[in-house]
């Protein structure tokens, strides 16, 4: 069974995130990963104007970044949504190695 990965698309695959351990594992859930599909629609609504994304969608999205928004587009916030999301990982994995 094929697993939904997040993606952006702009006409050739612009990001492709994969999320499995060494023995092929998920070990993302799934509020993690409807952060990051989210980030990464909001991400490509900014090239792929058929891409729709709501006031609802922006309102949920800016909820996922803590602290000071200012200035940052939506866009940005996406990224640093991203960002924070990959670095938990990370750092996940290497709490559970050490």
């Amino acid at each position: 069974m094929a697993r939904e990965m997040p993606q952006a698309v702009l006409g050739t695959l612009l990001v492709a995130v994969r999320f499995r351990t060494d023995d092929n594992q998920l070990i993302m859930d799934g509020l993690t990963m409807q952060r990051l599909k989210l980030a990464l629609k909001i991400l490509s609504s900014r090239y792929d104007h058929t891409i729709a994304v709501t006031d609802d969608e922006v309102r949920l999205l800016k909820t996922y970044l803590e602290g000071d928004r200012t200035g940052m587009t939506i866009h940005d916030i996406a990224a640093a949504v991203i960002r924070r999301e990959l670095d938990q990982q990370k750092n996940a994995r290497r709490s559970k190695t050490a």
